[in-house]
């Protein structure tokens, strides 16, 4: 088997956006924190938006496990900054008809700097 490196100044066929995510989703499955940190921030770079690598990190619990896509979410925390959600000018809310007794709104769980609240 041939040992494959992929160069930033190889043409590879994809995006910087979607070789950046694949990037981050090798370095997660390494669990090297200095090197998921580096590529979280060539991700910034290259503007992939941080919806994308919560969605990527969040898949990553069924592939590499809670405690390497743990180290991830908190390494990815440090390098984005709060939750997009939490920036949101007013909290969201979930519809009456989504559990919880009949009529009742409640707000949606937020983030909170690692923290989740309702």
């Amino acid at each position: 088997m041939r040992n494959v490196k992929v160069s930033v100044e190889k043409r590879t066929g994809l995006d910087p956006q979607t070789l950046a995510l694949v990037r981050i989703a090798a370095a997660t499955a390494t669990g090297d924190e200095t090197k998921l940190r580096d590529r979280m921030v060539a991700a910034r770079a290259v503007h992939v938006p941080p919806q994308w690598v919560d969605e990527l990190l969040l898949q990553s619990f069924l592939n590499v496990g809670y405690p390497l896509a743990l180290v991830a979410f908190g390494v990815w925390r440090s390098v984005a900054g709060p939750c997009w959600t939490a920036r949101r000018a007013s909290p969201s809310r979930i519809p009456s008809g989504s559990g919880g007794p009949r009529g009742a709104s409640r707000r949606a769980p937020r983030c909170t700097g690692g923290r989740s609240t309702s």
